[in-house]
């Protein structure tokens, strides 16, 4: 199998349809990729670039770029209700996962209390109070609060700092 590709073009070299596969224009089609006719020209496939912001869509469409058919990635920035329906959607993911993690914490704080562990109690205590007043102030950036874990000497890790 190749996987070269190929696009089909018009008279006037627009492109027509999607890239196909080189196997699948021999086998479907019939035709000799050695001897292409010439609506069928080699396509080079170019991997979607990173936008960078969760509020532009990189969008494709296929052309001619230096003499080579190929992907052409533009960046349009989405319409206001677009960005309004994907805010709502983090939003509800991001409630579903402080909720998820102050679940796991209020059960660790209540295991803490009965067994009197004050640090435990502290920490606990300290995470459940920072997912309280979790914001989102950028949407392309966002970062819960990780959950504290215990080590291998039983003692609970917030980020870099050892309780």
């Amino acid at each position: 199998m190749t996987y070269e590709l190929y696009i089909e073009i018009d008279s006037n070299g627009n492109c027509i349809n999607h890239p196909i596969l080189g196997d699948n224009l021999s086998d479907a089609l019939g035709i000799d990729l050695n001897n292409l006719p010439p609506n069928y020209v080699p396509f080079i496939r170019i991997p979607q670039p990173s936008t960078g912001n969760v509020f532009v869509e990189a969008v494709c469409s296929y052309g001619q770029v230096n003499g080579a058919y190929q992907d052409i990635w533009t960046m349009q920035p989405m319409s206001d209700d677009q960005i309004s329906a994907i805010k709502t959607q983090i939003d509800e993911q991001v409630a579903t996962i402080i909720a998820n993690r102050e679940q796991i914490a209020n059960t660790a704080l209540s295991t803490a209390q009965l067994n009197g562990d004050s640090n435990a109690i502290s920490v606990w205590t300290d995470y459940i109070n920072t997912l309280s007043s979790f914001t989102i102030t950028d949407y392309n950036n966002i970062s819960i609060p990780k959950l504290p874990k215990l080590n291998a000497n039983s003692s609970i890790t917030t980020g870099n700092v050892i309780v």
